[in-house]
């Protein structure tokens, strides 16, 4: 969406009021989970780079879901595409680890963090915690202090917020998208219902993560 309508509506759904917080990072803190100034730099970017893409994940992952929900299109197939734009190339993030490469606590840590409705039957781990799971110690603190705020229904009021302004900016942008929809390459029968499935799945989590981003984010240092 080179309008930015889809980056106002991302950051519109990333910005739902959530009060709760995290214990902040101290330098005692990481001194005791050996962190560094360049590990801090490390998670802080990942962080960052997790809160910046997943509002917008959200919301392009519900408008896929409501394209596919129908058989109906109004557009024709690379109407108004324009010409491709140059995409900016920021450092990769590090190599995602294997839950079963992860430290067996963290590893069942990690598994018990999901909402009161998910019964576990997602079966995805999120890649944030993977990502950061280079920094087990630090991950390992960070989950124990999610954890009752999972367990407490903190994070999923949040994501129920988040969901429902990603419900509507979606609702919006469809509007506008149905002029250039095409039927024209859409899964249909059994492989649009089991990529429904999957999108399903990654609809419920992102909003999760989204509040968990932020938390994260809120309780490490400042630069001066």
């Amino acid at each position: 969406m080179r309008s930015g309508a889809l980056s106002a509506a991302a950051h519109h759904a990333a910005i739902a009021p959530f009060d709760a917080a995290l214990p902040v990072l101290t330098p005692e803190a990481a001194k005791m989970l050996g962190l560094k100034p360049m590990d801090i730099a490390a998670i802080t970017y990942i962080a960052t780079a997790y809160n910046t893409a997943n509002p917008h994940n959200i919301i392009a992952v519900r408008l896929l879901m409501s394209a596919l929900a129908t058989d109906q299109a109004s557009g024709r197939a690379g109407v108004g595409a324009g010409s491709p734009v140059a995409t900016v190339q920021f450092p990769a993030l590090p190599p995602l680890v294997q839950l079963e490469d992860m430290p067996p606590a963290l590893a069942g840590r990690l598994k018990c963090l999901r909402i009161a409705s998910d019964d576990g039957s997602r079966g995805i781990v999120p890649t944030l915690y993977r990502h950061l799971a280079h920094w087990p110690d630090y991950l390992m603190v960070s989950a124990e202090a999610l954890e009752p705020l999972f367990r407490g229904g903190e994070i999923e009021v949040a994501a129920s917020n988040i969901t429902r302004e990603a419900d509507a900016a979606a609702a919006r942008l469809y509007g506008e998208l149905a002029a250039h929809d095409s039927t024209a390459g859409r899964p249909s029968g059994a492989a649009r219902e089991s990529l429904l499935v999957t999108l399903g799945a990654f609809a419920a989590t992102i909003p999760e993560m989204i509040a968990v981003g932020r938390l994260m984010m809120n309780s490490l240092p400042r630069e001066n």
